[in-house]
């Protein structure tokens, strides 16, 4: 980071040209900080593929709908010797709602199972569609020293209506 820093410099001190620059660098800072968990609300089957429906989608990990997402997850306490291919979709009433298609995950997986999706520490809540459809947003739990803690805490629906004057 500080060699690229150092040719930016160089490069605009050899310039007769007043430029201001902006290096937005959260993702290479954070991107790989962070996970995100989130249930195993049910399992259909449709039209010869595999749905597995999520307590979490699009409305709060828009990001990992997108093709270039790192998908890298695992089922917790699950054995993954033996995979299928599933689709991962949220529960939103939307087309939308489709995080990752066409991945393995373990043949026992089952409602209640909760899903790890690794390196998700920027592009969340930030870059969600929260509040879509009135669904909650996710708590949001930091880890330091040993100790883990709620930074964010879970919304509910009278967050929605917290800040509305209807008189």
């Amino acid at each position: 980071m500080e060699s690229f820093g150092q040719e930016l410099q160089q490069l605009f001190e050899n310039n007769r040209y007043s430029y201001q620059c902006i290096v937005e660098i959260g993702r290479y800072l954070v991107g790989e900080a962070g996970c995100y968990i989130t249930e195993v609300v049910d399992i259909k089957q449709s039209q010869g593929q595999k749905f597995i429906i999520l307590d979490g989608g699009v409305h709060q990990l828009l990001r990992l709908s997108m093709k270039s997402a790192n998908k890298y997850m695992e089922v917790l306490g699950r054995n993954c010797n033996n995979t299928q291919k599933a689709t991962l979709a949220g529960k939103l009433p939307a087309p939308l709602d489709i995080l990752v298609e066409d991945v393995s995950v373990p043949e026992d997986i089952t409602i209640g199972d909760h899903l790890v999706i690794y390196n998700c520490g920027s592009y969340g809540f930030n870059y969600s569609l929260t509040n879509f459809a009135l669904h909650n947003y996710p708590a949001e739990v930091a880890y330091q020293d040993g100790i883990m803690r709620i930074i964010r805490a879970k919304g509910n629906v009278e967050d929605f209506f917290i800040n509305q004057n209807l008189t």
